[in-house]
């Protein structure tokens, strides 16, 4: 089945197909998708399944939760044949899915798009110590994102970690089905219907040119330093990281080094 998966995925798509994890198929968009990496089959016995997930990294979140047409368009693909999953899970830099922490993520899809439109400052890197106090993880269960039974799971998996920093991630698992394999053409149509909910260029497009003319700067005298109040926990504003664009934890010092 892997063989066919192959010769599907990359008949749909004129790109490279990769296998990983056991038989999954995927590959990459190399044609300036800014909000999901990736698009992966998998089968389970007859039945295959397409998958995208998009705001998995900080310029893919920023991006889709920054567009409130887009939100509207994903959800209307509930009607058309799409399961859309919360996928809000906890990681670290470089982590595999294996490495990482995911919870039941129960909450319907449309609520949870719509939450993190709001709460987008709260996703992105911190440190573990951020993630672990008790304000923070009581915010993750006020707004769903958790459940109450699931704190200790969480509160075990960040104390076995070895990296001192978290990545909270807002993802959204997109995916669908087929009873048989799929003829190539469904497999295109389908990325190309997720890639334009996500207002993405589609398969065969050229990169969208986002870039903008240079803006003349004017000097302007310093202003005076206004005093801070410290921000509580769950309100911290993302600042990125300069390298690898994901957002730094509070001690502004990020793994990628």
């Amino acid at each position: 089945m892997v063989d066919a998966l192959f010769t599907i995925l990359e008949n749909a798509t004129d790109l490279n197909a990769y296998e990983h994890d056991g038989g999954r198929v995927s590959v990459n968009f190399d044609h300036g998708v800014e909000s999901a990496q990736r698009a992966t089959l998998w089968s389970e016995g007859a039945t295959v399944h397409l998958g995208m997930w998009a705001g998995e990294l900080m310029p893919q979140y920023a991006r889709l939760y920054g567009n409130p047409d887009v939100l509207e368009a994903l959800a209307a693909l509930e009607d058309k044949g799409w399961i859309l999953r919360a996928n809000f899970h906890l990681a670290f830099h470089n982590s595999n899915w294996k490495q990482r922490w995911y919870p039941a993520n129960r909450m319907p899809a449309p609520v949870y798009l719509w939450q993190w439109a709001t709460d987008l400052p709260n996703a992105g890197r911190f440190s573990r110590y951020e993630v672990e106090n008790p304000n923070f993880i009581r915010w993750l269960v006020e707004r769903g994102y958790i459940t109450d039974a699931e704190v200790s799971g969480l509160i075990i998996w960040l104390r076995g970690l070895s990296r001192q920093q978290v990545d909270v991630r807002p993802s959204l698992a997109i995916e669908r089905s087929w009873d048989s394999e799929p003829d190539p053409a469904e497999v295109r149509q389908a990325i190309n219907d997720v890639l334009a909910a996500l207002d993405e260029p589609r398969l065969g497009e050229r990169p969208r040119n986002q870039a903008a003319a240079p803006v003349k700067r004017v000097a302007k005298a310093p202003a005076k330093k206004a005093v801070k109040k410290p921000t509580p926990p769950g309100e911290r504003p993302v600042t990125l990281c300069p390298n690898c664009f994901v957002a730094l934890p509070a001690i502004g010092v990020c793994d990628c080094g």
